[in-house]
């Protein structure tokens, strides 16, 4: 079996997202922005069929989205995620 290898993304949107509502989106990890008042969802995404499906719910649930950026790719065992 082939290992399916994915790309870091982040998702910005305009609210403080609860965690019920970040529980929608298991494959992404949520930090909140108090000084922004944004919340960021971090993520690999292996397929545009997951990208869209992530956009989908997060427009389904009428947040506004702000940013969708891919991450830069990072060595192994180091942290891609940046400090929004």
């Amino acid at each position: 079996m082939q290992e399916v290898i994915g790309v870091e993304y982040v998702f910005v949107v305009r609210a403080r997202m609860s965690d019920r509502a970040a529980s929608a989106f298991p494959e992404l990890v949520a930090e909140y922005s108090r000084a922004r008042g944004t919340t960021s969802l971090f993520g690999t995404i292996v397929d545009q069929s997951q990208l869209r499906s992530i956009m989908a719910r997060l427009d389904t649930m009428a947040f506004e989205i702000i940013e969708v950026r891919q991450l830069p790719s990072v060595a192994p065992g180091t942290t891609g995620r940046p400090r929004i």
